[in-house]
C-alpha cells in the first residue's frame, strides 16, 4: 500500500441526529484513522474477557509455532475497535440514546497480527422508523495494513488491493436513537472479497 493511500483524507458525515442518517443512505464515508495493534492492547483485552489463549498472549511461543511470526489479536477485539473507528468517521450534534442492537453477519477473513494496522470504511444501508426511534443499518469494512512481510500470501485482498480483515458485507453495525440492527450481505460479496475478484 502506497504512502498516499496510507494518508488518505477521511470523509466525515455529520447528521443532525441519528434519524437524519436516512439522508446519507448509499453515501460512503471514511476511512477512519489507522490503529496499530500492540501486544499490550491484546493483553488488556485478554484480561477483560478471560481469553488467554497462547496464540494471543504468548508472543514468544507464537513466533515459534504460528505461521504469522507473531501473536494474533482476538477477532472480537478487532470487532470491538469498530466503535472507536466509527467515531472517526461520523459526528452527530444530537445523538440521543444510540444503542447497538447487534450484528447480522461477521466474518474474520484474515488474522490481525501484532503490529498490523487497521482502519474502517462505512456506508449507511437503510433507516427504518420504529415506534421509539429508528433502526439504522450500516455496512462496515475493516481494512488491514500488514506490517510483517513474512507471509503475504495469507492476506485476502479486496478488488482495490487493500487487505481485508472483516468483509464490509459481513460486519454490520447500527446506532439509532433507541435501537440498532444490521444488514445481511450476499454470499457472492463474501466470495468476491475472499477471491480478490
Amino acid at each position: 500500500m502506497s504512502d498516499a493511500a496510507m494518508s488518505e483524507e477521511t470523509k466525515i458525515i455529520e447528521p443532525r441526529s441519528m434519524a437524519d442518517l436516512a439522508n446519507f443512505i448509499g453515501v460512503p464515508f471514511g476511512p477512519s484513522k489507522w490503529i496499530t495493534i500492540t501486544q499490550e492492547m491484546i493483553n488488556a483485552f485478554a484480561e477483560a474477557t478471560g481469553d488467554h489463549a497462547w496464540f494471543h498472549t504468548d508472543p514468544e511461543r507464537a513466533k515459534r509455532e504460528l505461521p504469522y511470526g507473531d501473536s494474533i489479536a482476538h477477532g472480537l477485539f478487532t470487532l470491538s475497535l469498530t466503535v472507536k473507528m466509527v467515531g472517526d468517521m461520523m459526528r452527530s450534534k444530537n445523538e440521543g440514546r444510540a444503542l447497538n442492537y447487534g450484528y447480522d453477519r461477521v466474518r474474520f477473513l484474515a488474522p490481525v497480527v501484532t503490529g498490523d494496522r487497521i482502519r474502517m470504511r462505512g456506508e449507511v444501508v437503510s433507516a427504518e422508523p420504529k415506534a421509539n426511534g429508528v433502526v439504522i443499518r450500516m455496512r462496515m469494512t475493516v481494512e488491514m495494513k500488514r506490517m510483517s512481510r513474512r507471509f503475504p500470501r495469507l492476506e485476502p485482498r479486496s478488488t482495490s488491493g487493500r487487505r481485508i480483515v472483516c468483509l464490509g458485507q459481513g460486519l454490520h453495525c447500527e446506532s439509532p436513537a433507541q435501537q440498532a440492527g444490521a444488514h445481511r450481505g450476499s454470499q457472492d460479496d463474501l466470495e468476491r472479497g475472499l477471491l480478490g475478484a
